[in-house]
């Protein structure tokens, strides 16, 4: 570690807004992307929950898509495609490398979700 930062120190002073840009992407490399599919009605406090914790936490390499209840196989947007609200409750659906995880309902298990 110590090797590589002397190496990079200088690029680092000599181009400082361009590390946190690099750091951005090392994370992105190591540890991918999320894709977040949120499906229920935005005017509804439910809803609003479950948007609200990807917007007031941090979470930078997260792609989030909302759509109201699709038709099954709608390919508008194909993070959306096939995905239902559950028992009528607005549903999240976290994805990484192309496997979603089971779908949740609450903002707290889709920061468990996020954070695992």
């Amino acid at each position: 570690a110590r090797s590589f930062l002397r190496m990079v120190v200088p690029l680092m002073q000599q181009y400082p807004q361009a590390i946190g840009d690099g750091l951005n992407a090392a994370d992105m490399l190591v540890n991918g992307i999320a894709e977040v599919a949120i499906v229920g009605n935005p005017v509804q406090d439910a809803t609003k929950a479950l948007l609200k914790v990807v917007r007031d936490d941090y979470y930078p390499n997260v792609i989030t898509a909302l759509a109201r209840n699709p038709v099954d196989g709608d390919d508008t947007i194909p993070l959306l495609s096939y995905r239902t609200m559950r028992d009528g409750q607005p549903t999240v659906y976290v994805c990484r490398n192309f496997v979603c995880q089971m779908p949740v309902t609450s903002p707290e298990e889709m920061t468990q979700l996020l954070e695992s």
